[in-house]
């Protein structure tokens, strides 16, 4: 009775049930740019978690933890560092706080993969 193959109940391991919800919970690493996981790293470390984009007459900065990332004034480094915020604004790892392009803040999506990066 009962022989079919839709009540043969499959025996799982319990590690291999431990293993498939510890995967699925954990949250993967996107394909980031160098300046990306530096950028994203050195937020993480910043007190209040935020990412300052700064345009002025003397030129473009990017600033978190104390530090100005931007190492030169070229436009190509220039649009290196807006590629490196673009993508993780795109990965939902930073937001903009005030809307206006210029002050970012991590999400908890983002101190997750910092926490998992070694820049």
């Amino acid at each position: 009775m009962n022989q079919d193959e839709y009540f043969k109940i499959e025996t799982l391991n319990s590690n291999d049930i431990v293993q498939e919800i510890v995967e699925s919970m954990s949250p993967s690493i996107p394909n980031l740019s160098r300046e990306a996981q530096v950028l994203l790293k050195e937020a993480s470390q910043d007190s209040a978690g935020h990412i300052l984009k700064i345009r002025t007459t003397g030129g473009f900065s990017v600033r978190t933890n104390g530090k100005n990332l931007v190492t030169d004034r070229s436009p190509k480094t220039q649009a290196i560092w807006e590629g490196a915020i673009r993508d993780l604004q795109n990965h939902g790892l930073i937001e903009d706080r005030e809307h206006k392009g210029e002050v970012f803040g991590i999400t908890r999506e983002g101190y997750e993969v910092a926490e998992m990066l070694n820049p």
